[in-house]
């Protein structure tokens, strides 16, 4: 009975999955729609308006056109690669990824 404290929230998760296929199948979010608080009432674009498609330009190559986009998203990247490095090294050192010893 032990492991069962070590399942995660299944209903939940099931249940947030269930609402993001709804959401993406019945398009809910179209492109004239903004989740940019600054942008739905100013107009303006913030800082981090284009973060988002500018990580995707630099995943698919399109160096160019995620510096036009947003200059962040290279910073963004940069700062996940970083993260993942680090918390990778501190899992290794702390022996996570090492065989149990029978």
């Amino acid at each position: 009975m032990k492991f069962i404290h070590q399942l995660p929230n299944w209903p939940f998760t099931l249940f947030c999955v269930f609402i993001i296929w709804v959401l993406l199948r019945f398009q809910v979010f179209t492109p004239t729609h903004t989740s940019c608080a600054i942008k739905a009432y100013t107009g303006l674009d913030c800082l981090g308006c284009g973060t988002s498609s500018s990580i995707h330009h630099i995943l698919n190559g399109n160096f160019v056109l995620a510096l036009e986009e947003n200059p962040l998203g290279y910073l963004a990247i940069l700062l996940g690669v970083t993260f993942g490095i680090l918390l990778l090294i501190k899992n290794i050192n702390h022996g996570k990824f090492r065989k149990a010893n029978p």
